[in-house]
């Protein structure tokens, strides 16, 4: 529950290391990657993104202003600290209305252009355990849904290709050092490209029961970690 709570557990994190304990991903990482605002610094370093306006609270007047300012028939309102899409709405220019808004984010939130995408051929979550390629996933919506991640998805491992490798490498580049793990999730962009959905460094699902043989490089690079 730590996006209802973010405070207290990130708190709770700094006193685990001013105890002396070892946290990986350590708090600073933690504190970094909580805030989907970390993405603008990936943009900043010419990794791909999604376009997006950063709102601080969602209005019926900010969400007419995103669809004009994105210049997109459909937008997708995040919490800007979130998890496991709670919260997360897709509107339909002309056809929303203010209660559409009740389920979205409460309080800080980013507004994207919906890429279509996300429904055909999904989402590939790139895992990278101490900063190299541990495996690879494809994240499918069930029929009628477009959450890749929630309501029965199909997950297939796969082979990363050339364009999800360099992606990947440009995200760890312009990430903190020093991750123990981190999952790079991406989507093909409305110009055929791929796109940084975000890097989860907090609490991503490893899926190592589609990948068993990463669990042995999951382990080595703990070793590593640890020195």
């Amino acid at each position: 529950d730590y996006p209802e709570r973010p405070d207290a557990f990130l708190a709770a994190l700094s006193a685990m290391e001013a105890q002396g304990l070892t946290v990986r991903n350590s708090a600073s990482i933690v504190a970094w990657n909580a805030r989907k605002t970390y993405l603008q610094g990936f943009a900043t370093a010419g990794v791909t993104g999604i376009d997006t306006l950063w709102l601080d609270h969602v209005t019926p007047q900010a969400v007419g202003r995103a669809f004009s300012d994105l210049d997109a028939a459909e937008i997708v309102l995040k919490p800007q600290i979130g998890a496991g899409s709670r919260r997360t709405i897709r509107l339909k220019r002309n056809s929303w209305s203010e209660m559409d808004l009740l389920e979205g984010p409460l309080g800080a939130a980013m507004a994207q252009p919906f890429l279509p995408a996300i429904e055909t051929e999904g989402e590939v979550s790139i895992f990278l355990f101490g900063g190299a390629l541990a495996h690879a996933l494809r994240k499918t919506p069930a029929p009628g849904s477009w959450f890749a991640n929630v309501a029965d998805p199909t997950f297939l491992a796969i082979t990363p290709d050339s364009e999800m490798l360099a992606m990947a490498e440009a995200v760890a580049a312009a990430a903190p050092q020093g991750m123990l793990y981190a999952r790079v999730d991406l989507v093909r962009g409305l110009d055929g490209r791929l796109a940084l959905i975000e890097l989860e460094a907090i609490e991503p699902y490893l899926f190592l029961s589609f990948a068993p043989f990463a669990a042995e490089r999951f382990v080595d690079a703990l070793e590593a970690a640890l020195g």
